[in-house]
């Protein structure tokens, strides 16, 4: 996307300005807030924002793929740990091989 642009659409969609984008990057290390990748993970050149669709308010930075976790838990934090107890569950189960 183009500078200009990103600039308005920042602003527009998210209340941030391309200087807060750039200071919370810095801030985070240059990685996803959640799994720590360098990577945005998508065709862009940029991490995604995330935001509470509640509150309008800007959370972080993440890659593609945590961000569209997030989306597809709805947000809902009692969801995210229902799925670490299922995934804590399955691995004693089945753990992985070590070949």
């Amino acid at each position: 996307m183009p500078t200009d642009w990103r600039k308005y659409d920042l602003k527009k969609r998210y209340g941030i300005t391309l200087s807060d984008y750039e200071r919370m990057l810095e801030l985070q290390g240059g990685c996803c807030k959640i799994c720590g990748s360098d990577s945005p993970g998508n065709k862009r050149d940029h991490f995604s924002i995330d935001h509470s669709h509640k509150t309008k308010k800007v959370r972080g930075l993440l890659c593609h793929h945590c961000n569209t976790g997030l989306g597809y838990f709805r947000d809902s934090p009692e969801a995210l740990g229902n799925a670490i107890i299922y995934l804590e569950e399955a691995e004693a189960k089945c753990p992985a091989s070590s070949s």
